[in-house]
């Protein structure tokens, strides 16, 4: 995952889908409140409704 002006890698998860293709697009999703754990494991990604491009 690359994200413009950011020099660190993000690590985190996919949660809900199958496998990705290149180009699939998707978004990042936060758990917050009291099941958030203060960690990197807070940071999550969902597959996007629409498609690629």
């Amino acid at each position: 995952m690359k994200i413009a002006g950011v020099g660190t890698i993000l690590k985190s998860y996919l949660v809900g889908t199958g496998p990705l293709k290149i180009g699939d697009r998707v978004t990042a999703r936060f758990r917050t409140g009291g099941e958030a754990t203060h960690t990197c494991l807070d940071l999550y990604w969902v597959k996007s409704a629409a498609g690629p491009g």
